[in-house]
């Protein structure tokens, strides 16, 4: 396979009035760094570290608006 089958892959693309820089993304992932409750360095540490390494799209995992939809401590509450 060469590039020209995803030259698209690696170019910017304008959703509303936000452009990303590329259409690689990171789709939601439990990774149960939350604490508490709270969002931890770990986790800003996991996305971050995705984002330097190119990655145009994150999307967070789970965030509990409400107490009563924590399932576990890991569970971000926003």
């Amino acid at each position: 396979m060469t590039t020209t089958h995803c030259h698209h892959l690696f170019s910017p693309i304008t959703v509303g009035r936000r452009t990303i820089r590329n259409r690689v993304a990171l789709t939601a992932t439990l990774t149960n760094f939350g604490h508490d409750n709270q969002v931890t360095d770990r986790w800003v540490t996991f996305l971050v570290e995705r984002a330097l390494g190119g990655t145009g799209l994150l999307i967070s995992e789970i965030i509990a608006v409400d107490p009563e939809a924590l399932a576990q401590q890991a569970i971000v509450t926003g």
